[in-house]
């Protein structure tokens, strides 16, 4: 058996989350680890649910050609980066209209509360109560320092219990993510593990549920969470793999 692995970015390819200081901050080490392995030719992709404007940010911060050299699917597979060249997958058009009705629905039972949502760039805005990350399909809420994910998640719920969306809800450590009903990392993990014939162990590694889910459509696989350790958890556990399949592990230092 050879190996194979799909990684999330958030939470995993990135440090220890910070609850002080909740900005994401890549792992260059790790990234450099698992472009080495995919130019050896291991299958590896990653599967976020961020967008391209937060890749293309954070991985000019590092070496923009560098970390595009891998296969991403962006927004939970709605969109694939091929060379850097953006691809929208297949998804039903109606969830554009039902997105924008629940996100209008939140924004205004979120005035009533007293909490003011913006929308933005990849940046965050410390006097605000929460903004809406620009995305090209689905969307996300993020909480800001004076509204904790759990109050987004409580506006979330509430329109959830007393009206029908035509939407996936997703609750996440800094919010929500809004995806189309029936749409979920299943569908990259399932796309990606078929290029490859028989004889894969896939390693898939991610901070939550969604993370989870890639793993049910991929025989020979197993989940490993990186919740709590983020990056850290993901070089644990390829140090215990290495020997197994022979890889070699670059000397940086990741600590």
């Amino acid at each position: 058996m050879k190996p194979a692995f799909l990684f999330d970015i958030d939470g995993c390819l990135t440090l220890p989350f910070n609850p002080d200081h909740p900005i994401s901050v890549l792992d260059k080490p790790l990234l450099q680890q698992i472009v080495h392995w995919y130019e050896d030719g291991v299958p590896i992709a990653l599967v976020t649910g961020r967008s391209s404007f937060y890749l293309e940010e954070e991985f000019s911060k590092i070496s923009f050609e560098y970390g595009f050299k891998l296969p991403i699917y962006i927004e939970f597979g709605l969109l694939k980066f091929q060379n850097t060249e953006l691809i929208r997958e297949d998804y039903c058009p109606e969830f554009n209209d039902e997105r924008e009705r629940f996100l209008t629905d939140f924004r205004d039972l979120a005035e009533k509360l007293g909490v003011h949502m913006v929308e933005g760039e990849h940046v965050q805005y410390p006097e605000r109560g929460m903004w809406r990350e620009k995305k090209h399909v689905m969307s996300s809420v993020i909480s800001n320092h004076d509204t904790p994910p759990s109050t987004i998640h409580k506006i979330a719920k509430k329109l959830m219990d007393r009206s029908s969306y035509s939407i996936r809800l997703l609750n996440h450590p800094l919010g929500i993510d809004v995806l189309p009903k029936d749409w979920s990392k299943r569908n990259p993990a399932r796309t990606f593990s078929s290029k490859y014939q028989n004889g894969f162990e896939w390693y898939i590694f991610g901070d939550n549920k969604s993370d989870a889910e890639m793993a049910e459509v991929i025989p020979s696989s197993s989940f490993f969470s990186t919740r709590e350790f983020g990056s850290k958890s993901v070089w644990g556990k390829l140090r215990e793999i290495t020997p197994k399949y022979n890889l070699h592990l670059l000397d940086i230092d990741h600590l």
